[in-house]
């Protein structure tokens, strides 16, 4: 996915002040939520219409707030390790957010 300047120079910020896995959390996490953008116009485009699990599926991609919560340990000053942000009890809080 190729970003658009804006996205280029924030995501460059970040970088320089983010600690290294929560900039590679961020960055997979937008990507994210752009492939789900392109996916949601693309279906759009073509009147196409998804059944509820894959349109929940795609819905948790375009709210953005998987990329929105990447930056909490940001927000703190931490760089959580994967392991901590892989727990189930931090998965399933992470979940419960993005309905």
């Amino acid at each position: 996915m190729r970003f658009n300047p804006f996205n280029c120079s924030m995501i460059q910020r970040l970088g320089k002040t983010a600690g290294p896995r929560t900039y590679r959390r961020f960055v997979d996490a937008f990507e994210g939520y752009m492939n789900g953008q392109a996916e949601e116009t693309g279906l759009r485009d073509h009147e196409g219409a998804y059944d509820i699990p894959s349109f929940i599926r795609l819905r948790r991609h375009t709210s953005a707030m998987n990329a929105c919560l990447t930056l909490v340990p940001y927000g703190l000053g931490i760089d959580l390790p994967d392991e901590v942000m892989h727990h189930p009890n931090v998965q399933a809080c992470h979940w419960t957010v993005d309905r």
